[in-house]
């Protein structure tokens, strides 16, 4: 997905227009979440969850 986003962005910038970003905030936000959770995992694999 994140190779996606960033064809998206490359896109706009070559059209020379902004990217929309109500459609990029649901998306930026699922990845953030991802990697909170993948934080989470690996303070637990070390002991600290």
């Amino acid at each position: 997905m994140s190779a996606v986003c960033r064809d998206y962005l490359r896109r706009c910038e070559a059209a020379e227009v902004a990217p929309d970003e109500a459609l990029l905030v649901p998306v930026i936000e699922v990845f953030q979440r991802l990697q909170a959770d993948a934080g989470e995992g690996e303070a637990q694999a070390d002991g600290e969850g």
